[in-house]
C-alpha cells in the first residue's frame, strides 16, 4: 500500500532582492515527502537548501505555488496562522541548538508544549521520556554550558519532537559534531523514526545523513534532483 503524502509542495518558487540584484533561489521546486519518511536533501553551500526548509517549515512563503503539510494549505498563511502552524506541527533542528542557557535541559525541550499552555507537570513528563530516549535521563536537571555539543543538540531533537509535530525539519543537525557525536545523534534518530514513525526533511553536506535516510535529493539550481 502506497503511504499517504505527509508533505506535498508544487510548483515552488522564491527569489529574494529587486531589479537586477533579484535573485531566484527555487525555481518551481517539487518535493513529495510520504508519511514516516526520512528524507535528505544535499547540494553545495549557498544553493539554497535553508531557504527550502524555510518554506517548507513556514517560517517564510514561497512567492509561487502550493505547499500542504499535515493536510493543509499553508503557502499563504498569515505570519500570525504561519507561527500557530508551526507551533502545532512543525518540529525545527538547527546546526546551532538555540538553547535557552537559563533553561535546564528538561525545561528547554519541554518549551512547544509550554507555549501551548500545556501544565508544567504534563509537558516536563513528555520532554523527560525524550530526553530519556535520546541518552539523557541523567541530564535532565544540566543547564545547555553543563553539557557537550551532542548532548546539547540531542535536547535541541527533544524539544523539536516534544510536541508531536507532523514533520521535523533539520537543518545541518551534525555540522557542529565530530564523527563520533555525529554518529551517535544520527543512529538516536532512527530509533525515534523506528518508535514514532517520524517524518523529517533533513539538509546536510554529510554522506552519513544522507545514508540514514530513506530517500536523497540533490539541489542544484532551484530543483531538486533524484529521490532514489
Amino acid at each position: 500500500m502506497t503511504q499517504a503524502a505527509a508533505l506535498e509542495a508544487r510548483g515552488l518558487d522564491k527569489a529574494f532582492g529587486t531589479g537586477a540584484g533579484r535573485i531566484t533561489v527555487l525555481r518551481g521546486l517539487d518535493l513529495e515527502v510520504r508519511q514516516g519518511e526520512m528524507v535528505a536533501i544535499t547540494g553545495a553551500s549557498g544553493v539554497g537548501k535553508t531557504t527550502l526548509l524555510h518554506v517548507l517549515g513556514a517560517l517564510d512563503q514561497p512567492d509561487a505555488g502550493s505547499l500542504r503539510l499535515a493536510g493543509e494549505e499553508v503557502a499563504r498563511l498569515s505570519e500570525r496562522e504561519a507561527a500557530a502552524f508551526r507551533n502545532r506541527q512543525v518540529g525545527f533542528v538547527f546546526q546551532h541548538h538555540r538553547l535557552l542557557p537559563e533553561l535546564t535541559a528538561m525545561e528547554n525541550a519541554s518549551l512547544p508544549l509550554r507555549i501551548r499552555r500545556v501544565p508544567r507537570g504534563p509537558a516536563e513528563d513528555r520532554a523527560a521520556r525524550l530526553l530519556g530516549e535520546l541518552g539523557l535521563a541523567e541530564r535532565l536537571h544540566h543547564r545547555p554550558e553543563e553539557l557537550s555539543g551532542g548532548e546539547q543538540q540531542r535536547v535541541a531533537v527533544a524539544r523539536a519532537l516534544s510536541g508531536d509535530p507532523a514533520l521535523l525539519i533539520a537543518d545541518e543537525p551534525t555540522g557542529n559534531l565530530d564523527d563520533a557525536a555525529s554518529g551517535q545523534l544520527l543512529e538516536l534518530l532512527a530509533g525515534l523514526h523506528a518508535t514514532y514513525g517520524l517524518t523529517a526533511v533533513i539538509a546536510s553536506h554529510s554522506s552519513q545523513v544522507a545514508a540514514s535516510c530513506d530517500r536523497t535529493f540533490r539541489m542544484e539550481a532551484g530543483v531538486l534532483h533524484g529521490g532514489t
